[in-house]
């Protein structure tokens, strides 16, 4: 089936294929484990064999690298295929390796001169796109079913200056088609910080806040085009990061910073005292308001780093920083990365409280997903927990904390 909707590209146009990779230390970890389910688990994957559920393969990251390697790889060996489909018009795979595999009329190359590391599909999908942009004057059509890309398309196609015809359409049939130049065209002073502003009010990687939806923030972001043009700009400093990216959030909770020196926890406790100073008999929820400061921060810090990466996309290789420096802790011992949620040495709550969170997680794999109040509250396990923070308990926030020990 898959095979079958290349062919119909390939007898009008030139395809790029391009699919996600999945490397060690990867900023996505804790999304990706957010997506599986119980029903989710590997499986051993081979042509002839019927293929699992969308959910069974889509919730597992090994499933997908399983998946994409074997699309790859068919495609690649048949010759049939190769010899009917691509006489006239070219196909370009990006997979797993670093150089993408072109197919042009019988004969397969590596493209080493558009090899990239970027690790993402979002971005190596607009790096193509613009590098194609570039090389013809013929419309360009995007087939992507994601916010990402058409956000960060708007970006770099202004960046470039481009003027050729690019539109974006989602492989699901009937959807409408984007004209990417016509809406760069009409929203120009805001696309500068585009990428900024969603990476800030929420992605896989940075959490949003409760009650600002993107509406809101384009409408802020409309108001207020220039205020995260720090936001991605790595020799920037962090405090004036973080500065802007205050001002900018207080906005969309529509309290504006008096001062400079306006603070997170100081706008947490404004909008805490507003709404209990309604004659409500009980307090607001923690979750509906924002942030204290030191875990604002740190969300800035990430939201910082993928705006960087989105910026550089069209580059064949992303930033090269330690993540560590950027809100994430590395777990050696499973290769991921794992956000921090405030700095070491600040309590997530005052002692008394935090003695009373604990979970009840008995399984034969505890504490392994988000179903476990502790690791849901980026907490690690402890004594008053169900599973004892034992060897068997799966928090990988336990298996940062034995390592700090041990060091």
């Amino acid at each position: 089936n898959f095979k079958n909707y290349l062919e119909k590209r390939l007898q009008n146009v030139d395809v790029y294929l391009v699919f996600d990779r999945y490397r060690d230390y990867s900023t996505k970890t804790v999304t990706r484990q957010a997506r599986e389910c119980e029903a989710s688990r590997p499986y051993q994957l081979t042509e002839r064999m019927p293929l699992p559920s969308q959910k069974g393969i889509l919730t597992v990251t090994s499933n997908k690298q399983q998946l994409t390697k074997i699309i790859c790889n068919n495609i690649v060996n048949d010759g049939s295929f190769i010899a009917r489909h691509t006489s006239n018009h070219k196909l370009v795979i990006t997979g797993h390796n670093d150089a993408p595999t072109e197919i042009f009329k019988g004969v397969i190359i590596e493209r080493h001169d558009i090899s990239t590391t970027h690790e993402e599909a979002d971005n190596i999908i607009v790096q193509q796109a613009i590098m194609c942009a570039k090389e013809t004057s013929d419309t360009i059509m995007v087939i992507a079913d994601d916010t990402d890309v058409f956000i960060l398309l708007l970006y770099h196609y202004q960046l470039a200056k481009l003027k050729c015809k690019m539109l974006m359409t989602s492989p699901i049939y009937n959807r409408s088609v984007i004209d990417i130049k016509a809406t760069v065209q009409a929203h120009q002073s805001i696309i500068f910080c585009l990428p900024a502003a969603h990476a800030i009010s929420g992605y896989d990687t940075v959490p949003c806040y409760f009650g600002i939806g993107k509406r809101t923030v384009l409408k802020n972001l409309t108001a207020l085009p220039n205020m995260l043009s720090l936001l991605g700009c790595l020799d920037a400093s962090m405090v004036d990061v973080v500065g802007q990216a205050t001002k900018f959030i207080s906005a969309c909770y529509s309290v504006k910073s008096k001062s400079n020196d306006e603070t997170m926890s100081n706008l947490r406790c404004k909008i805490w005292l507003s709404k209990f100073g309604k004659g409500s008999a009980t307090a607001p929820k923690l979750q509906t308001l924002p942030p204290s400061t030191e875990a604002f921060a740190e969300n800035v810090k990430r939201a910082h780093l993928q705006t960087a990466v989105w910026k550089s996309a069209v580059l064949f290789h992303p930033p090269i920083v330690d993540p560590q420096e950027y809100g994430y802790v590395k777990i050696e011992s499973s290769k991921t990365l794992l956000p921090t949620t405030v700095p070491d040495g600040i309590p997530l709550a005052p002692a008394d409280v935090m003695k009373l969170i604990k979970c009840n997680c008995g399984s034969d794999s505890p504490c392994r997903t988000m179903r476990c109040s502790c690791n849901q509250s980026k907490l690690p396990c402890t004594l008053f927990c169900n599973c004892n923070a034992s060897t068997d308990c799966l928090n990988e926030l336990n298996k940062t904390v034995q390592e700090n020990d041990d060091d």
